[in-house]
């Protein structure tokens, strides 16, 4: 029994997303006669929040008594991150307004995170999910693994 390849209509734009690099491609081929066309590539310069010298938490003391707690840290470089892939999604989304399709590529914690953006977006194309880190893959691994996928 053969596997049938992914179908990916013609002018559908596929977003690959990570963390830290995103790439945005539109299908200049027909389904599964993939030609990925590289729109736009980017990388996140990022360091590690305890990299950045920021600041610690700081302390607050309780009105009664004298115990005092850490307010909770918040780890800039997750919201980086995040603010990265929001970022990203939002320019697919203005590429792709008029695409049939919007395929969005990326691991478990980055697409729950494109799901929650996608909500403020009313307005868009046919969304489908394929959760899989594949940004270390080139347009021509990326169209090889689409063609043996479905």
């Amino acid at each position: 029994e053969k596997e049938e390849a992914m179908l990916v209509p013609h002018g559908a734009y596929i977003l690959m997303v990570d963390g830290g690099r995103m790439h945005l491609f539109r299908n200049h081929g027909r389904d599964s006669a993939i030609e990925l066309e590289t729109r736009q590539e980017r990388e996140l310069h990022n360091p590690r929040t305890h990299v950045t010298n920021e600041p610690q938490p700081g302390r607050s003391f309780q009105s009664m008594g004298f115990e005092r707690s850490a307010y909770e840290g918040t780890d800039t470089h997750q919201r980086r991150e995040d603010a990265f892939c929001e970022e990203a999604l939002d320019e697919a989304l203005g590429a792709a307004a008029e695409a049939d399709e919007l395929i969005l590529i990326a691991p478990a914690h980055v697409m729950g995170v494109l799901r929650k953006h996608l909500e403020h977006h009313h307005k868009h194309p046919p969304v489908r999910e394929i959760v899989k880190d594949l940004t270390a893959f080139s347009p021509s691994e990326l169209t090889g693994w689409l063609r043996s996928h479905h």
